[in-house]
């Protein structure tokens, strides 16, 4: 092959993957915008089984088959308000008393400061014997949520005189 020969066909071969190249990134972003789409409908349909009070272990159950093809900045944590929990509320409990986690609770301001305050101040609290409530676990993420009315009590029983009281 001639010098010519080999450009005229590296060429070729470049214009050739350049094409291929392009039709591979229109069919990814057409499948990355149909799963765009699936994430916003399942959200929808999540949040709705959530405001209807479907148990949680049923929903968690049916949330299960995502966990392997979602991508990794996808939390389901994220698919509040209203949180979706784990375990089932007491039988005497307040049925339309919102839980939040803590992140949740400084954004809606019930509790008046940032998130990070808040860990300090529970951490501060527990070495004075003053607990932070338990709430539930929250599906799909480590993060717990709490009634407001607690996480409202808490936050009294540790701000009196600006110091953690004993309770």
């Amino acid at each position: 092959m001639s010098r010519t020969e080999v450009t005229r066909w590296l060429y070729v071969e470049i214009e050739r993957a350049l094409k291929e190249l392009v039709s591979a990134v229109r069919r990814r972003c057409r499948a990355v915008e149909l799963v765009r789409q699936a994430d916003s409908e399942v959200a929808e349909w999540a949040a709705r089984a959530v405001e209807a009070r479907c148990p949680a272990e049923e929903l968690a159950s049916a949330l299960a088959g995502l966990v392997p093809v979602m991508p990794d900045n996808v939390r389901l944590a994220k698919l509040s308000p209203p949180t979706v929990v784990s375990q089932r509320e007491p039988a005497g409990a307040d049925q339309t008393e919102r839980l939040f986690t803590i992140e949740q609770a400084c954004a809606a301001g019930v509790l008046p400061v940032k998130a990070n305050a808040v860990r300090a101040r529970k951490s501060q609290a527990a070495r004075r014997g003053v607990d932070f409530p338990e709430g539930q676990t929250v599906v799909g993420s480590r993060a717990r949520a709490y009634p407001e009315a607690q996480l409202k009590d808490w936050w009294a029983r540790t701000s009196e005189d600006g110091r953690t009281s004993s309770g």
